[in-house]
């Protein structure tokens, strides 16, 4: 009876296992060269680095995980900004930049007033996309007066798990 039973316990954790096995695990990387960190669902993410005409470090990073795909896009100021307003406003002005360049077809709307315990004039706004193809987007963006950070998770289906999306889309450190 006692083997009966350490064999259904070892069956349901190997399913319990595998059903989560797109669950990643967090690590607190720094982004690029910069002085922010964020949490990524891999322990070593690779990110790139180009350069704007302003000479605005621009880093980048994805991967897929399971059936869907973690993406982050931050830019450096080259200067920085301290206008709360204009930091908003370029904010807004570059996701719509980003709408036209994955081709977004639908989307909620912003969700503002969002901020970071940890840095509270950093501004925050949530949205909800739809491309042409009908893949999802759920899409936080971050900015300050040094930085932008757009955070995605993107897929076929909207992604499962809440509090993995919001660690990543609140890991930020400024």
């Amino acid at each position: 009876m006692k083997k009966f039973s350490l064999l259904i316990i070892l069956q349901l954790s190997f399913l319990t296992y595998s059903h989560n096995s797109d669950v990643p695990r967090f690590t607190k990387s720094k982004i690029g060269n910069s002085d922010c960190y964020a949490y990524f669902p891999t322990q070593n993410p690779i990110i790139n680095v180009s350069y704007s005409e302003d000479s605005s470090a621009i880093y980048t990073y994805e991967e897929y995980i399971g059936n869907h795909t973690f993406s982050l896009i931050q830019v450096d100021f080259s200067e920085a900004i301290n206008d709360s307003l204009e930091q908003q406003t370029i904010l807004i002005s570059y996701l719509e930049y980003l709408k036209q360049q994955f081709d977004i077809a639908q989307y909620a709307g912003y969700g503002y007033g969002h901020s970071l315990e940890s840095n509270p004039k950093t501004h925050g706004v949530i949205d909800y996309w739809e491309d042409s193809n009908k893949t999802q987007f759920a899409v936080k963006a971050w900015a300050n007066s040094k930085h932008i950070t757009v955070f995605f998770i993107f897929g076929k289906e909207e992604y499962p798990y809440l509090t993995v999306s919001d660690l990543f889309f609140d890991g930020i450190r400024y």
